[in-house]
């Protein structure tokens, strides 16, 4: 479970540190799935938000992809002090609105706003090409072993300690491995967010904001696409989930990069990257309840797995791998749990 390294006495104390009021108000707020504890710290003139770090393993990236991203005219807080030696960062409060909970409250909105994401993912895919070799994300990226390694958590949290499935056989993981071999294979690579889904997207001041940016790595732009328009937060329909594809890649073409991308095999590869995507998705919702036992995610495992069944659907995934995750098998036990 979470705990709280920093008391609240120390927080109190570092925050009248970096000027503000000793009047100002802390109060705890839902995390974001991982260890850091985050706090919203008001006083008589403003609202910010706190990141308790105290490893400052999980934030360290967060300032410096902060700069890069404000420096291009991309939308993401301002970041008002970076303390790496107590692990703790204060930065500009954006609200509680997710884009999730937009959608959620005005549906008919959704297409409309959706579609904005999909122009603000170009833009950023556009503007951070080639991704400038000081930023810690030059040093990562989505080879074959970390494709790889989420399936892998997959299986364990999900198909394992959730379901109780059989663990699978290693002739069959190397089926898997070879497979990431080839999504290593996709290119170009661009400023890749990672989690690029509705709830790392804030509706501030009716205007989108980028958040949750710091995992970024290196990996080809279908990766973040997926991210968005096969979410388990946000249901759409098929002909919605090709107007952002074409919104997309319409705005993109307004950059160098997208002379780069071979837009005859994006459509396929796209699908591709969605398979391991969603099912990555998949463990990670199962493994919020197998780690630290929060029901919160378990329901979005079921539409994670049923967006990969698109792209079995399409034909783009090899039978042996499909064979190998055996969709209908998680399915039909997460339906008698």
């Amino acid at each position: 479970m979470t705990t709280h390294a920093h008391s609240e006495t120390f927080l109190r104390s570092w925050l009248v540190k970096q000027g503000l009021s000793a009047e100002l108000r802390i109060q705890l707020l839902l995390g974001d799935g991982s260890t850091r504890c985050f706090y919203r710290v008001t006083d008589s003139t403003a609202s910010w938000i706190l990141i308790s770090d105290p490893e400052w393993k999980q934030s360290q990236d967060y300032s410096p992809h902060q700069k890069a991203l404000a420096a291009a005219q991309l939308p993401v807080p301002q970041f008002r002090h970076v303390d790496p030696a107590t692990g703790l960062l204060l930065m500009e409060d954006l609200g509680d609105e997710l884009l999730q909970l937009r959608i959620q409250k005005r549906p008919l909105e959704g297409p409309e706003w959706l579609t904005k994401a999909a122009e603000l993912l170009a833009h950023l895919h556009g503007k951070l090409y080639p991704v400038p070799k000081t930023l810690p994300i030059a040093a990562r990226r989505f080879d074959a072993e970390k494709y790889f390694q989420e399936l892998c958590f997959t299986l364990e949290h999900l198909r394992g300690g959730f379901l109780g499935l059989s663990p699978l056989p290693q002739k069959t993981l190397q089926v898997i491995r070879a497979w990431c071999e080839e999504l290593e294979r996709l290119r170009p690579e661009v400023f890749c967010h990672r989690d690029y889904h509705c709830r790392n997207i804030i509706v501030h001041q009716e205007r989108l904001s980028l958040i949750d940016f710091q995992d970024a790595r290196l990996g080809p732009p279908a990766y973040d696409l997926a991210s968005l328009v096969f979410d388990a937060y946000t249901p759409m329909t098929p002909d919605l989930r090709t107007r952002l594809i074409n919104t997309y890649r319409n705005t993109l073409e307004a950059y160098p990069i997208s002379q780069h991308v071979s837009w005859e095999q994006f459509q396929p590869d796209l699908m591709r990257v969605a398979y391991q995507r969603t099912l990555k998705a998949a463990g990670s919702f199962a493994s919020f309840w197998t780690r630290n036992k929060k029901k919160t995610h378990l329901q979005y495992i079921e539409p994670a797995l049923r967006l990969a069944q698109l792209s079995e659907a399409a034909g783009v995934i090899p039978s042996a791998v499909a064979a190998a995750f055996e969709i209908d098998t998680m399915l039909k036990t997460l339906h008698e749990k």
